[in-house]
């Protein structure tokens, strides 16, 4: 899920607008901070985020789990494993951020006008998951 999602990040930096999703959420003349937000402002991106914090989450666990009891352990990481494999599955059959184009577009479309917003797209979803 990490390299899934760097390479996604990259890919809008760099502006690869040959990948579909980077075209359909990305342009030239977006701010970076945007370009770099816009990783998660669709469907495919949001599902890519959702499983990375998922497995840091889980990897975290994993180091942590000393404390917690051990009868639970394998239950939680049943379950975090359940989710994650999910999110592998939607990412890898019904809807992949890295499907391309034949031709790649010049520009890309841009981000919908309603995430140009620094607070809804830079600030609110990086923060929902800490709340």
């Amino acid at each position: 899920m990490l390299l899934a999602s760097a390479s996604l990040v990259i890919s809008f930096l760099i502006h690869d607008f040959g990948v579909v999703y980077v075209a359909d959420q990305s342009d030239r003349s977006m701010p970076w901070y945007f370009v770099t937000a816009a990783f998660y402002s669709g469907q495919e991106g949001s599902l890519l985020y959702w499983g990375l914090t998922l497995a840091l989450f889980s990897a975290l666990f994993v180091f942590t789990s000393r404390r917690t009891p051990a009868p639970l352990v394998p239950y939680v990481l049943a379950t975090l494993m359940g989710i994650e494999i999910f999110f592998a599955l939607m990412l890898t059959t019904v809807s992949s951020p890295f499907v391309r184009f034949a031709h790649a577009p010049t520009d890309g479309a841009g981000l919908n006008p309603l995430l140009r917003d620094p607070g809804m797209l830079v600030i609110l979803p990086p923060c929902s998951w800490a709340s």
